[in-house]
């Protein structure tokens, strides 16, 4: 007997797994659904209805933000979707300046961004509202980047509950 190792518990893309995990993880009416990192509206190709910011005026988002000052009023977020860009080793290049407009640090991680994002995303969040966040752990330079787990421990400091099912 052999074991087949699956890549993933979905099989899918992101736009239907979203479309299903929302009313699922939400306590409340699901409204509104605000995509700070839209990018070119991927997420939301299964009809869902969302609000979608990005830093990259090109792509034509609904307004153009920063995940880390958003414009947006205290409690009034139902279900924020938080998909940074997770390319390992990318800060500081060319790369992440044109396709995400941001220039960090060379040798950074996305972690840099929690501090800055996670004090963000709870003062948006209604009380009962829900996070979405996607991340990729992986190894790069044959060495493992855990960002989840990281993630995980930046949302206890900032009384954020997380929940990985």
């Amino acid at each position: 007997m052999t074991l087949d190792i699956l890549p993933s518990v979905w099989y899918g893309d992101d736009s239907s797994l979203l479309a299903r995990i929302i009313p699922f993880y939400s306590r409340i009416e699901p409204k509104p659904i605000v995509d700070v990192t839209a990018g070119g509206r991927r997420f939301w190709k299964s009809g869902l209805k969302a609000i979608c910011l990005d830093i990259q005026a090109s792509l034509k988002p609904d307004a153009v933000a920063d995940f880390c000052n958003l414009p947006i009023k205290s409690e009034s977020v139902a279900v924020l979707v938080w998909d940074p860009p997770h390319l390992a080793d990318c800060h500081g290049s060319s790369v992440m300046k044109e396709r995400y407009g941001l220039d960090l640090v060379k040798g950074s991680s996305i972690e840099y961004w929690f501090p800055m994002f996670l004090p963000e995303a709870k003062r948006v969040l209604k009380p009962d509202g829900i996070l979405l966040v996607k991340l990729t752990d992986g190894i790069h330079g044959g060495t493992y980047q855990w960002i989840s787990h990281h993630f995980v421990s930046a949302c206890y400091e900032h009384s954020l509950w997380p929940c990985d099912n």
